[in-house]
């Protein structure tokens, strides 16, 4: 395999990055871009040719987080393997979509996946699903065989697009820190997806994606937040802890 590989993921809270992290193993020489921070983003060159892509991003209400959209649109590339990471409720149309929005640039989407995940709004630590479905995806690769993969056109929740960054900002809290815990590292503000961290540490409430990633990275768990009972019981509801790995290649 002697085609320019480049490994990039959106992980806000880590999960995400345990996939990009398995194809490593198979692609070592591999280039890894994380693309969580704002800055990450914003300094991404665009134009630039990345041969194979091998996405990997966290559903948000069941498609592809908003801010995530643009960037996607400014890539280039010839093939594109797609993985998304849920939380065990709906992966929704978000492996759908970004497909049909790398196709528009030009790539011939060859692999895509839909990974059970970690809940971050259920508190769970860990995601127990076997990542070892991916070698499908990354033996496929490995063989040279880059025909175009069999990715349905999916649906989501009729209420999951109903204004779901205002939905979140209601049912989660704005994360607030603890400044007797915190020791002014600002991880936080260089991790933060939507630059709502300032390097004051004061966060701007419409920019905050409720990702929970300051959360999930503080050293010193100086972040915490709240979530309304009642969302925490419709997603306890929808709740599937026996979901495996969808592959499509």
């Amino acid at each position: 395999m002697t085609m320019k590989i480049n490994l990039i993921y959106f992980s806000p809270n880590g999960e995400t990055k345990k996939v990009s992290d398995y194809y490593l193993k198979y692609f070592k020489t591999a280039t890894v871009l994380d693309i969580t921070g704002d800055r990450a983003r914003r300094d991404f060159p665009r134009g630039k040719d990345l041969g194979l892509l091998v996405l990997s991003f966290p559903v948000y209400a069941e498609d592809i987080p908003g801010i995530l959209v643009p960037f996607l649109k400014g890539l280039v590339g010839d093939y594109a393997v797609i993985n998304v990471t849920y939380g065990r409720v709906a992966a929704g149309k978000a492996l759908s979509r970004a497909a049909e929005i790398l196709k528009k640039q030009g790539f011939t989407v060859i692999g895509g996946a839909e990974v059970p995940a970690a809940h971050c709004y259920l508190r769970e630590k860990k995601n127990s699903v076997d990542l070892a479905e991916l070698a499908k995806v990354a033996e496929k690769i490995e063989n040279g065989d880059f025909r175009a993969a069999a990715i349905p056109r999916q649906a989501k929740h009729p209420l999951a697009g109903f204004f779901p960054s205002l939905r979140h900002r209601v049912a989660v809290g704005k994360p607030k820190i603890d400044f007797k815990k915190c020791s002014r590292c600002r991880l936080c503000v260089q991790s933060c997806p939507g630059g709502a961290i300032s390097d004051d540490l004061m966060i701007t409430n419409r920019r905050c994606l409720r990702c929970l990633g300051c959360v999930a990275i503080c050293p010193e768990e100086a972040l915490s937040t709240n979530i309304a009972p009642l969302l925490e019981k419709y997603l306890r509801r929808r709740y599937d802890g026996n979901r495996q790995i969808k592959i499509y290649v």
